[in-house]
């Protein structure tokens, strides 16, 4: 018992604390004919997903852990399962590295799950970032609008 009295959850031994992975605030998304599209709201920066590279991103919205993830993906696509991990972990180190998610560690211990093969090839999990319109994204079009209309981008002198 925690010393408010809640019962606290066994936690079986020999299982470490996994670290759970989730989408920082700030991040807006949208899912188009497979294709995901991430604007982080802080930068201006956006960034476009393949198919399975959303499919990733949706577990991120839940918090995931890597073992989740790469199970969920070995269901849906046929391949090695520690490819599919590999490029798991390489996908989150890009995503923490853009500042898209953040780590949580102590999270609870993920199940196990045996991988099953999905009929259609993993195909990796593809990003593309993107920094064309950060400035015009950036503009606040409500307080820097002035006679002349908006965008008004500031004056870099």
């Amino acid at each position: 018992m925690s010393p408010r009295g809640e019962a606290i959850p066994h936690l079986p031994k020999g299982r470490p604390m996994h670290e759970v992975y989730r989408v920082r605030p700030g991040m807006v998304h949208e899912t188009i004919d497979g294709e995901t599209v991430v604007l982080s709201l802080e930068t201006g920066t956006y960034f476009s997903l393949t198919a399975a590279a959303g499919l990733a991103w949706s577990l991120l919205e839940e918090g995931t852990g890597v073992e989740r993830m790469r199970s969920v993906l070995g269901r849906r696509y046929s391949g090695d399962p520690d490819a599919i991990g590999a490029a798991v972990r390489d996908f989150l180190a890009t995503l923490e590295k853009d500042g898209l998610i953040e780590r949580h560690a102590g999270g609870m211990p993920e199940a196990e799950v045996a991988l099953e093969a999905g009929s259609d090839p993993f195909p990796g999990l593809g990003i593309q970032r993107y920094s064309d319109v950060e400035e015009l994204l950036m503009i606040d079009p409500v307080h820097e609008v002035d006679e002349a209309g908006w965008p008004l981008q500031p004056n870099k002198n």
